[in-house]
């Protein structure tokens, strides 16, 4: 038999779990930003810097589709910045292509300029 969820854990699972996720998340309150009074909304997301970490899909494509459709964010994948460069043979796209084409990992000083120049 499946172990039961523990309360505090992660819920309830499965179509029954998600349907109780979507009932009672329409309409609640956002917790956990300070000075929000509980609840927290585009407003406070604006001048917010975000960073989502993890491996390649652990899942931070999907939330921050989800952050964006909610809040003034703006996206930035260092993966799709990458491919753009080395698609449109930028210098520092080609650069980066020379890595890869060595089965080098990019460093961090040119991905860096990546990302820089696709907020500049």
């Amino acid at each position: 038999p499946a172990p039961r969820a523990r309360p505090g854990r992660r819920g309830m699972r499965g179509a029954a779990g998600q349907a109780a996720r979507r009932a009672s998340a329409r309409g609640a309150p956002r917790r956990g930003m300070p000075g929000s009074g509980g609840t927290w909304g585009p407003s406070l997301a604006r001048g917010m810097r975000t960073i989502i970490l993890g491996p390649p899909g652990g899942g931070k494509g999907t939330i921050s589709a989800k952050m964006v459709r909610e809040f003034p964010f703006v996206h930035i994948s260092t993966g799709d910045v990458l491919r753009e460069h080395v698609r449109r043979e930028t210098a520092v796209g080609l650069e980066a292509k020379a890595y890869m084409a060595r089965g080098d990992l990019v460093p961090d000083e040119v991905m860096t300029r990546l990302v820089l120049s696709s907020i500049a």
